[in-house]
């Protein structure tokens, strides 16, 4: 059905959108956070990792 539909509209079904992290924003706001931390500003701490509810596995 989906290939009918492809061929008759001469498009696919679903839009194609870029990867946010890439977008020109987030490259910013990146480089700005690797500048605080070169200059001491930020301080990077070593913490242990937390996982949301829904993927833990339930106590027996």
């Amino acid at each position: 059905m989906a290939q009918i539909m492809v061929g008759n509209e001469r498009r696919i079904l679903f839009e194609i959108t870029a990867d946010p992290f890439y977008s020109e924003e987030n490259i910013n706001h990146l480089k700005s956070v690797i500048e605080e931390i070169e200059s001491g500003r930020a301080v990077l701490k070593e913490h242990e990792l937390s996982v949301p509810a829904y993927l833990k596995k339930p106590r027996r």
